[in-house]
Order: C-alpha cells, then sequence, then structure tokens
C-alpha cells in the first residue's frame, strides 16, 4: 500500500483548483497505486483539499485519509467557520494525528518533515522550494500543482490498455 503526503506550501492564496485536484487523485489511486493520504490540517487551502477529498471517497473506496495536525490546540484561534468545517472533516478521516500536545517553533515545519518521511509520494497544493528541497533530500517523488499554468508537475499518466 502506497501512502502520499499531501501537504501545503506557504503561500498566501487559499483556493483550489478542483478539476487539477481530481486529476491527481485519480493519478495517485489509479496510476500509483496510493491508499493512504496524510493530509496536512491547516487552514485555508489544506483545509479545503481535505473537505474535497473527503468527498471523493465514495470514488474511491480502499482509500485512507488521515488528518494531520500539529498540536492540539491548532484551531482553537481560528474562526468559527474554519473551526466548523475542520470537526466536520476530521469526523470523516479514517484517524487524526496529533504530532505534539502543544505549540512550538517551527511545528509545522518537523509536520511536514514527519508526514513526507513516512510517504511514499509527497503532493504539494502549491509551489514551495523548502518542502521540495526536503522532499529530494529524502528521496520522495513530488507532485505540485502550478496554479498560474493550470496544470500538474509532473503531468505523469501510465499507459493501460483498456
Amino acid at each position: 500500500m502506497r501512502t502520499c503526503a499531501m501537504i501545503s506550501g506557504k503561500d498566501d492564496n487559499d483556493t483550489i483548483c478542483v478539476d487539477m485536484l481530481t486529476n491527481i487523485i485519480s493519478v495517485l489511486y489509479n496510476d500509483f497505486g496510493v491508499r493512504k493520504i496524510l493530509s496536512g490540517v491547516h487552514k485555508g487551502k489544506e483545509l479545503l483539499a481535505l473537505d474535497y477529498l473527503l468527498s471523493q471517497k465514495r470514488k474511491y473506496p480502499k482509500l485512507k485519509i488521515h488528518g494531520v495536525f500539529t498540536h492540539e490546540e491548532e484551531a482553537n484561534l481560528w474562526d468559527e467557520s474554519d473551526r466548523e468545517r475542520l470537526y466536520h472533516a476530521i469526523r470523516f478521516c479514517d484517524e487524526e494525528w496529533i504530532l505534539k500536545p502543544i505549540y512550538g517553533s517551527e511545528m509545522r515545519f518537523q509536520r511536514n518533515i514527519v508526514m513526507m518521511d513516512r510517504s511514499d509520494l509527497v503532493f504539494l497544493l502549491n509551489r514551495d522550494q523548502e518542502i521540495e528541497f526536503w522532499a529530494s533530500k529524502l528521496k520522495k517523488p513530488i507532485f505540485k500543482i502550478d496554479i498560474d499554468n493550470r496544470k500538474i508537475i509532473p503531468d505523469i499518466h501510465l499507459f493501460r490498455e483498456n
């Protein structure tokens, strides 16, 4: 069973291109045999992607989704609508991971390293040189969404006869 880490890099843009997300989930599941996704749980793009991923579970019945938090109180300072979205999403995750009981410096960086270390592939929701650097250090293949050009990099599909 292959595992993929789904991480959002440093980006102010909280939009997600759903058609590209649909495409990459299909590629990961059908072409690369991913059956578990470790999804970062952070306000903004990660939470939106997790929400969408959970909405696709019927299409991919063998896919397990784990929500990964940096610390127990991560959502305490979020506004109410984001907290409600989080609690709704977490109810449908197969498992949740909480890495630390309290907040500390470099928590998100540590969370990303743990997720990448426990995964076979990395799916980056946007460009982030630091995550790309560490994924290469950990020898993890990386997929990323290039929102500006509306494509997935690298755009790989395995050939299958019908």
